[in-house]
């Protein structure tokens, strides 16, 4: 799909996101439906495909010195937003037909809908549009429907993302860049993969974790040199290195999160794994 085609199918969108709106607005003159929470939750759902993009961009946006990684990234991200529109403006379509039901005060037809829900559209979708439905409820006994429509929604996602993401490979760089993704799971599943290569490969693996130690100044150097430090801590048989990149790790004894306990406690233990020479 070229960014002609992607310009035009953005266009075709927002035609059916005010068709939609246009509708909602049709039918609350007539059924007086609260146009607000519609409103709310279609705005939530046309931009999802946004939020799969930034995810797919976080991958891209990492240097894996991978050529058919990248351009397989590409490919998906057209797939991952032709789909997500279709799938969007569908649940769109099916919140206004059956908004009478998931409104309701009957508990078990907003639990009906939820589940219908959970079957017919992505777990990445549904996460967003059950939050969304979820703050329009009153009662705790509503509210706890669509709760635990999200703790379904995510072990989905759990599952699901880490199998997607992180994949069976020996590309050491391609892991330690998942030390720096959002969900925990990637992260740990990528310190598994390293410490899985670690038996043929821990001197390459040790010397480029010891490499990737951001300074405080990096927004996100907490989460990354955190994961440095838990998977050098993880590391069997203890590791090594070069004295010069040895300080990088002792170094974070210096930095600002290192007040924070968790933070800590993984750095002295990553620095107690050194292995004598």
């Amino acid at each position: 799909m070229t960014k002609e085609e992607i310009d035009l199918e953005n266009r075709k969108l927002d035609l059916e996101e005010n068709k939609l709106k246009f509708q909602a607005d049709s039918f609350e003159k007539e059924k007086k439906f609260n146009l607000k929470q519609i409103g709310i939750i279609i705005t939530s759902i046309v931009s999802i495909a946004t939020i799969i993009v930034s995810i797919l961009q976080f991958m891209k946006s990492k240097n894996t010195n991978e050529k058919e990684l990248e351009l397989s990234a590409q490919q998906l991200e057209l797939a991952k937003i032709e789909d997500n529109r279709r799938y969007s403006l569908d649940l769109a379509k099916f919140i206004s037909e059956n908004h009478s039901q998931i409104f309701s005060s009957d508990t078990t037809e907003q639990a009906l809908m939820r589940d219908v829900m959970l079957v017919s559209f992505p777990s990445e979708i549904n996460e967003i549009v059950f939050r969304k439905i979820k703050s329009t409820k009153k009662t705790e006994d509503s509210k706890s429907i669509w709760e635990e429509g999200e703790k379904q929604v995510d072990r989905i996602i759990n599952e699901n993302l880490v199998d997607y993401i992180v994949k069976e490979d020996e590309n050491v760089d391609y892991y330690i860049t998942l030390l720096d993704y959002p969900k925990t799971q990637v992260r740990r599943k990528a310190t598994d993969f390293l410490i899985q290569l670690s038996e043929s490969k821990k001197e390459e693996i040790t010397n480029k974790l010891l490499d990737n130690i951001l300074p405080d100044k990096e927004k996100n150097a907490y989460r990354m040199n955190f994961n440095i430090a838990f998977t050098l801590y993880k590391m069997p048989n203890g590791w090594n290195s070069s004295q010069e990149k040895v300080n990088k790790l002792l170094g974070l004894r210096n930095s600002l999160n290192y007040s924070d306990y968790h933070f800590k406690k993984y750095v002295e233990l990553a620095i107690n794994n050194i292995k004598e020479q």
